[in-house]
């Protein structure tokens, strides 16, 4: 009987087909190969992968020799073993001879580019470890949480510092759910900052029917409403020195005053306050109320802003890969590289714009450094901290006085001509900081015009 053999798709240019495995041995836990077209399962216990006829996987890329490489398992564990192909083997960049394979490493061999998934990743169901809503495994989010669970078994004001986009709500919702775990409290949010000052006198207090205009009716307000759970009062320091004094009588005595009352009335609420400003600069220019800056940071909590957690910046991108339905892409090393250096100043809420902006403009799975859409806007400069991080990461750049060439001076990258641009890139000594430094537009352009003029590392010659 002949053989049936199905087209898959290309992958880099070449295309790939499916032929039955030469073995019948079934694996306890599959694994998959994910290319830009199509995901093919691994079936038996030793998968080899190359040009020729008896390989379980054939790519019929010129590139590739006929049997080029192999995966096995042992146990649970999968491992990638180059069978002495002509051009060798990449996972990752590097090049290897046999190695054990990660989630979504990225394997080259010829022009070919495949991506080794799991079972779990492969079909969309990927399990993300959430700590009360809260995803992260960096070390500054493990001493996060070991202040939210302190602070939630006090009765203390908390006071959450954060950038802004860092999830500040959050982390009082996990309070919330550690303090009350039987959910027998009702948990308010109010944002400080979305209201005037009199309709924030009155969405804080209450207010009496007749107050002032409009108030055809009785309001009992945020502290009412909250009464016996917790209220978040987000953005505290847009809150007016004339509401100050009432809010520090609410903290300090569990009374409140609505407008057009004539008598106090005692509250019982958890109050946790939140802001992206510097309440103590705030206290030392006369704008915020020293006496409440210390009773509302009674327990302080910080939350560490998205450049300094890590690898939990790639934990974050794959999780909203995920959520906006898109769990088949996955990003390249350089991808990744790109994503870890930016200085997010938006911080999450950032990084979840930039994702979904990159699935829109993106129909293919592999996500390159050129295919992320990062913030225009965002600062060049880095915090110092990094910077330093980077240092013996990065090559020693030239001297200013062994500048043998001119740099333009532009934002655009329309007026950069590919042997301009390879020029550079080898004066630098593929240095792509400094490339970008010198060209004066963002590292996420130089990956953009690495891939549109076709440069490899042998065009460079670095």
């Amino acid at each position: 009987m002949e053989e049936q053999y199905h087209e898959l798709g290309p992958s880099g240019g070449h295309t790939l087909k499916w032929a039955p495995a030469l073995t019948t041995q079934r694996l306890p836990r599959p694994a998959f190969l994910l290319n830009e077209k199509a995901q093919i399962a691994i079936k038996s216990s030793r998968f080899t992968i190359g040009s020729g006829a008896e390989c379980d996987f054939i790519c019929n890329d010129p590139y590739m020799s006929a049997n080029h490489f192999t995966i096995y398992q042992k146990g649970s564990r999968y491992f990638l073993k180059d069978l002495g192909s002509t051009n060798g083997t990449r996972v990752d960049g590097r090049l290897v001879k046999e190695l054990e394979l990660s989630e979504k490493c990225l394997i080259e061999a010829g022009r070919s580019r495949l991506t080794f998934f799991q079972e779990a990743n492969a079909t969309n169901s990927q399990h993300f470890k959430l700590w009360h809503g809260i995803l992260g495994e960096s070390q500054p989010m493990k001493k996060l949480y070991s202040e939210i669970e302190k602070a939630a078994t006090s009765r203390l004001p908390v006071l959450i510092h954060g950038e802004t986009g860092s999830g500040k709500e959050l982390v009082a919702k996990a309070l919330y759910e550690l303090a009350y775990p039987k959910e027998d409290g009702p948990f308010l949010v109010r944002n400080c900052a979305t209201f005037t000052d009199n309709l924030l006198s009155s969405e804080l207090f209450g207010h009496k029917k007749g107050a002032f205009t409009g108030a055809s009716e009785n309001h009992q307000g945020a502290f009412m409403a909250a009464s016996g759970g917790m209220l978040f009062l987000d953005e505290i320091g847009e809150l007016p020195l004339t509401m100050q004094p009432a809010l520090l009588r609410a903290v300090e005595y569990g009374e409140i005053t609505p407008l057009g009352a004539s008598m106090p009335l005692k509250v019982n609420v958890r109050l946790i306050t939140a802001s992206h400003r510097e309440l103590s600069q705030m206290v030392a220019k006369n704008l915020f109320r020293e006496d409440l800056f210390y009773r509302l940071s009674a327990f302080p909590i910080e939350v560490p802003p998205l450049r300094e957690r890590g690898r939990d910046i790639l934990l974050l991108a794959d999780y909203f890969l995920h959520k906006f339905g898109a769990a088949q892409k996955h990003f390249t090393k350089a991808a990744q590289d790109l994503l870890l250096q930016h200085n997010w100043p938006g911080n999450i809420r950032e990084l979840a714009n930039c994702i979904q902006l990159t699935i829109c403009q993106n129909r293919a799975n592999i996500l390159d450094a050129a295919d992320i859409c990062l913030t225009k806007t965002a600062p060049k400069e880095e915090p110092k901290p990094r910077e330093e991080a980077q240092k013996g990461e990065e090559k020693v750049p030239l001297k200013e006085e062994e500048d043998n060439i001119t740099f333009i001076n532009t934002n655009s990258s329309a007026t950069i001509t590919r042997e301009y641009f390879l020029e550079t890139l080898v004066h630098c000594r593929g240095n792509m900081s400094l490339a970008a430094k010198k060209l004066n537009i963002s590292r996420s352009t130089i990956y953009r015009l690495k891939k549109e003029y076709e440069i490899t590392a042998d065009n460079r010659r670095v």
